[in-house]
């Protein structure tokens, strides 16, 4: 999904959101590759998404 959105407009569960950031989807991968702690291990998800993301899309 592409979508212009107001980053403020973001409602964030604060039980289970510690820290967001926003970035490109290559940068997602490359540090979910890595032995990054403050990723949580989702490795096959983020590939999922990566896939998704970098399709073309109308």
């Amino acid at each position: 999904m592409r979508k212009n959105l107001n980053l403020n407009d973001l409602v964030l569960q604060n039980e289970e959101v510690s820290e967001v950031a926003w970035m490109p989807a290559s940068k997602l991968l490359e540090l979910a590759k890595g032995e990054d702690e403050t990723f949580v291990d989702r490795r096959e998800e983020y590939k999922k998404l990566y896939e998704i993301l970098k399709s073309p899309h109308p």
